[in-house]
């Protein structure tokens, strides 16, 4: 498993913890207020597991001229995956981040990008794509935790399974991500 695929799948199963803890969070602290400060104090948790695990992007190292970072960071990808790239490899590479960086000075100073860019003919499939990825996977969540009060017994423990039947699903679709990728 790549380290990026680790750090979402870490990330993803704390919020999961987060979110089965809410529920005794809620059966002990009954004022929204006090549900408020300890929802946010239970979902910190997550950010150091993101912050110290996940490097940053490339792209976005080259963005802000940081091109030796971002060749560093490609060499731990490498190192990672188990390949050992020869000098003619890096010169690619190197190439490769200096026409990104050449890229991102030309658009800076001629091209000013807008939220309609995403629905242009070039990007209109994916954006679409993405949307309706995004509104089915919230709306089935939503509607699971709507019915949670036609679920036979108290709504706590009810939430706290439903959320601990969810987690291995969840935690399997990083693991055939990483390991069928894009093959389908």
């Amino acid at each position: 498993m790549t380290k990026r695929t680790f750090t979402m799948a870490v990330d993803n199963a704390f919020g999961h913890v987060a979110i089965i803890s809410l529920p005794l969070v809620a059966y002990f602290n009954r004022t929204w207020t006090n549900m408020h400060i300890w929802a946010g104090i239970v979902c910190a948790i997550a950010i150091p597991t993101t912050y110290f695990m996940a490097p940053e992007s490339s792209r976005w190292l080259i963005a802000n001229n940081r091109g030796s970072k971002a060749e560093a960071i490609l060499a731990d990808i490498a190192k990672g995956n188990g390949k050992t790239l020869t000098e003619e490899e890096w010169e690619d590479i190197r190439q490769v981040l200096k026409e990104m960086g050449d890229e991102k000075s030309s658009l800076s100073s001629t091209t000013k990008l807008n939220i309609l860019d995403m629905f242009r003919r070039s990007h209109l499939q994916r954006t679409l794509i993405l949307i309706f990825n995004w509104v089915g996977a919230i709306v089935t969540g939503y509607a699971l935790v709507l019915n949670m009060n036609d679920l036979a017994g108290d709504i706590f423990a009810n939430f706290i399974v439903t959320m601990l039947v969810e987690l291995p699903g969840v935690l399997m679709s990083y693991y055939l991500m990483d390991k069928i990728g894009n093959e389908l």
